[in-house]
C-alpha cells in the first residue's frame, strides 16, 4: 500500500506539471474539474500511503 500511495502521489505530481504547461485557454476551461481531480487523487494517495505505513508499523511491532 505504501508503494501504491507513492505511485499515486507521483501521478498527481506529473498531472500538475502537465497542467502547468497547458495553454491559458485550456486552463480556463478545465481548471475547476482538474483541480478537484488532482485534490481527490492526492487525498486518496495520502490515505493509502498512511494506511500502508500503519500496516507496516503494526507488522514490525508484532514481530517484536
Amino acid at each position: 500500500m505504501v508503494f501504491a500511495g507513492m505511485l499515486l502521489l507521483t501521478a498527481a505530481l506529473l498531472l500538475v506539471l502537465l497542467l502547468a504547461r497547458a495553454t491559458e485557454m485550456d486552463m480556463v476551461r478545465f481548471q475547476r474539474l482538474t483541480a478537484m481531480a488532482v485534490l481527490g487523487l492526492i487525498m486518496v494517495a495520502a490515505a493509502m500511503f498512511a494506511a500502508g505505513l500503519l500496516v507496516t508499523a503494526g507488522a514490525v511491532l508484532g514481530l517484536l
